[in-house]
């Protein structure tokens, strides 16, 4: 399913994508296991016990690695966007009266 598909269909910022889409996975994942974690601490210890296990995984191993495989992607991208405007800039400059 291509949600961001004028993104997704750049294989100049695949890895971006991939690593952000990663991120956001990650982060539903969270909101889920923090739902059953709130359902569950007054009255379950034991599931509650295996969602902090769940949760410890998503938080630290999931969602760690995506944060730390975007810092490359995210400062390219950010580096060509600027340097693309700054190129447009220039060249649409209106000359001086």
């Amino acid at each position: 399913m291509n949600v961001v598909p004028n993104l997704e269909n750049r294989n100049d910022i695949r890895d971006f994508v991939y690593h952000l889409k990663g991120v956001i996975e990650a982060a539903e994942v969270i909101h889920t296991q923090m739902e059953l974690l709130d359902q569950s601490i007054n009255s379950d210890l034991e599931i509650a016990t295996d969602v902090m296990g769940r949760l410890r995984a998503e938080l630290y191993t999931h969602l760690t690695y995506h944060l730390k495989e975007l810092k490359r992607p995210f400062l390219e991208l950010s580096h060509s966007l600027s340097k693309a405007l700054d190129e447009n800039t220039s060249t649409n400059e209106v000359p001086p009266p």
